[in-house]
């Protein structure tokens, strides 16, 4: 074992040791009758094989169990529980050396070693893990949270597999209310951390992790955490496009409203661009090659420019003769009824971005140009030529 994990062992035995000198006058204390616990358990023996002391631990923890039931008075069961918690510390550091835990391991090693717990739900060996790693002389941030995310995994692991809501609820909350007190990067990805394990663990149990992040992040009045909770949204509402339907909305550049529902029963090609933008201008060309082969056959285009200049796009639709109509992200914003900026509430940074929406309004492509959209065409209307 690496010098016994000299990096704060020394400070574990030392509690435990702090812990047991007054044991004797407690530790067999008959609670109501019900005798007293085997104190020899609590000895965490050096150069035993990992067995051992898993079959130790396991015997603490049911003696911890009897105990919480029997001590004859909340101060004396609190008093005994800090001398069984000192005792699975220790147990805890021998596991973790022969398990391979190396305190002075790369970050490769340790986020490794980690998943493993986390992966098996050992939230006790990660708990010793971090205390272990917040006891060095000088701890180091990037093991801590790399330490304290497992931990959390671990927990909502383990939580899934007793189908303990009320602990993952719990948990939620706690991580929640820590990001808006100290909103920092850490912080915030810890929630994300949590949340995404538990839409992969306790299905039953992510709207309400999702619903709460929303609600204390958007209400906390920290302009960092409602501009992330909107961005977050956004890229996993584009990241979920394909199969999703699809939102679409604004204000024309003839001043009118668009009516998406009137699209209803065509295949739809949406596409995000700008006069500004090179690419974009080199993909008409071939869209409009696809809407005059498609377009009798129950295909449509419309776009929706970023452009900030309403007369240029205005003048660059009639020299191009656009024969499709196009919605205006200015015109959008400006306009007194709130339109959805749509860029943004598709996390859109990259133009062109052309969507390829059936019938019924779901999308079919998020990246429907060049080829691929002459190809997905010929797929929708086999019988054009």
């Amino acid at each position: 074992m690496e010098t016994r994990l000299k990096y704060a062992l020394a400070v574990l035995i030392a509690v435990l040791f702090l812990n047991a000198l007054d044991f004797s006058a407690t530790a067999n204390v008959n609670a109501a009758g019900t005798g007293s616990f085997n104190e020899a358990l609590l000895n965490a023996p050096a150069g035993k094989d990992l067995a051992f002391y898993q079959q130790r631990r396991a015997a603490i923890q049911e003696e911890r169990r009897k105990i919480a039931g029997a001590t004859a008075s909340r101060a004396e069961y609190e008093e005994l529980d800090k001398k069984f918690a000192a005792a699975l510390s220790a147990i805890n550091v021998e596991i973790l050396a022969l398990s391979g835990y190396r305190a002075s391991g790369t970050y490769e090693e340790l986020s490794a070693f980690c998943a493993n717990l986390q992966n098996n739900g050992l939230v006790d060996e990660l708990q010793t893990l971090l205390e272990i790693e917040k006891a060095k002389p000088a701890p180091d941030a990037r093991r801590l949270s790399i330490a304290q995310f497992s931990l959390t995994g671990a927990t909502i692991i383990r939580a899934a597999r007793k189908r303990d809501d009320v602990a993952i609820r719990r948990l939620v909350d706690q991580l929640v209310d820590q990001a808006v007190a100290k909103p920092s990067t850490i912080n915030v990805q810890h929630v994300d951390h949590a949340v995404r394990l538990i839409k992969e663990n306790a299905p039953s149990m992510a709207e309400l992790a999702e619903q709460k992040r929303l609600e204390k992040f958007l209400g906390s009045g920290v302009e960092s955490l409602q501009t992330y909770v909107v961005s977050t949204g956004a890229k996993e509402r584009y990241a979920n496009l394909v199969g999703s339907e699809m939102r679409f909305e604004g204000v024309m550049t003839n001043g009118a409203e668009i009516d998406w529902n009137s699209y209803r029963g065509k295949v739809v090609l949406i596409d995000f661009w700008a006069t500004w933008c090179g690419p974009c201008r080199a993909e008409i060309p071939n869209v409009k090659a696809m809407y005059d082969k498609y377009h009798d056959a129950g295909f449509e285009v419309v776009g929706y420019s970023c452009d900030s200049d309403v007369n240029a796009l205005k003048n660059f639709e009639r020299t191009q003769r656009l024969p499709w109509k196009t919605v205006s992200q200015k015109l959008s914003n400006d306009s007194p009824k709130p339109f959805v900026d749509l860029l943004r509430y598709y996390a859109i940074s990259g133009i062109p971005t052309l969507i390829l929406v059936d019938q019924d309004g779901n999308v079919l492509d998020a990246n429907a140009k060049g080829q691929r959209l002459e190809t997905l065409l010929q797929g929708l209307f086999p019988h054009v030529r």
